[in-house]
């Protein structure tokens, strides 16, 4: 009896632990995917085929992380028997590869993008629109549906009772012989590597072709880090999937609690993109970290400004509203993106190029 209640006890501790683990993964990756968003749909000047390609991602990213965990949580974590059944494994192993899917999938329209933009860029100039990307991303969406679909819906027949979702997901794997793992996502993870070194060798190629002092320009740079984002994304999806493989090629014959464990290893850090793929966006994409800085700046007047509300009253000056704030912060991102290139010109051309730049930093 007492190394039952042990067990039992011991079983509460893993429990809370994932949990946390769990809710703490959901809260940033939703944190991060909606201020991602935000800041597309807020500034219009973000509104260009690639970072709507971005936000895509962000969207998949934010659904995965609200549908995806706490049906996690009800079947790794709680392990209640209402969350189990023919069902209930159907329903999570099916939104589980057709999330991962689409995620996978955005970061190869974002390198096709890249490469058509490097390689064709009046081609890619003369045809981009919003509307022709907004229908590529339709059919991408109804495209990873059916695909999901043709895999998934043949196996809803299989039943075996009132088993947890894991027993489902091991008869899935071995009845659908793997065809999402073993060709799909190859097929997917190759192109991307295919456009993004074609990407990088058309880059070095006109490189040769502009003066030497083109190598560092702004938008060289801007396009080489693009495709290196892109890659990274891939870097961390590929990580992501090696819980799954190494358990897909090696048979284990783990015991419950250890099999609890691998179980919620797997699906944490399939999870784990949803949450790392905007913060890495918002640091890397140049537009998105410009307008991230001016919400923080606007986010930083607005709390000063509240703090000195009573020393504005007792001088009879109204409080800034926030727009005036946001002005005020572009202003001063303005002065700093002159003061920057003023310390990069030449030393006799400063006073003619950025005239008193200090006394209006001072003022």
């Amino acid at each position: 009896m007492a190394s039952s209640g042990d067990d039992s006890s011991e079983s509460d501790y893993i429990g809370a632990v994932q949990f946390i683990l769990f809710i703490i993964l959901l809260l940033a990756a939703v944190v991060g995917n909606g201020l991602l968003f935000f800041l597309f749909v807020r500034n219009k000047t973000l509104r260009t085929m690639h970072n709507a390609l971005i936000a895509d991602l962000s969207t998949v990213d934010f659904l995965n992380s609200v549908i995806n965990i706490p049906l996690s949580i009800c079947c790794v974590v709680l392990d209640n028997p209402s969350f189990r059944g023919k069902t209930f494994a159907w329903t999570v192993s099916f939104l589980h590869i057709f999330f991962a899917l689409l995620s996978l999938s955005a970061i190869t329209l974002q390198m096709i993008d890249r490469y058509l933009a490097i390689s064709w860029p009046v081609f890619y100039k003369a045809n981009k629109s919003m509307t022709k990307i907004m229908a590529v991303m339709f059919v991408k969406w109804l495209a990873i549906l059916v695909i999901a679909l043709s895999i998934y819906v043949p196996l809803y027949d299989t039943d075996i009772g009132h088993a947890p979702v894991l027993d489902y997901r091991e008869i899935y794997a071995r009845k659908s012989g793997q065809k999402i793992p073993k060709y799909i996502v190859p097929i997917l993870v190759l192109t991307i590597l295919l456009f993004g070194g074609l990407s990088l060798r058309n880059l070095k190629k006109h490189l040769g072709d502009v003066p030497q002092n083109a190598h560092n320009s702004p938008s060289m740079r801007m396009r080489k880090k693009s495709v290196h984002t892109i890659l990274i994304l891939l870097s961390i999806s590929l990580l992501s999937y090696l819980p799954a493989v190494i358990k897909g090629v090696l048979s284990l014959g783990l015991e419950n609690q250890a099999k609890q464990w691998l179980a919620f290893v797997i699906i944490f850090m399939l999870s784990i993109t949803s949450m790392v793929n905007p913060y890495i966006a918002l640091i890397r994409v140049k537009r998105y970290a410009d307008k991230l800085k001016v919400l923080t700046n606007s986010l930083k007047a607005i709390c000063c400004n509240a703090n000195q509300v009573d020393v504005e009253n007792i001088t009879g000056t109204a409080p800034q509203n926030v727009e005036e704030i946001e002005l005020n912060s572009t202003l001063l991102e303005n002065h700093e993106l002159s003061a920057i290139r003023c310390n990069d010109s030449p030393v006799i051309s400063r006073p003619l190029s950025c005239p008193d730049i200090a006394t209006t930093k001072r003022t």
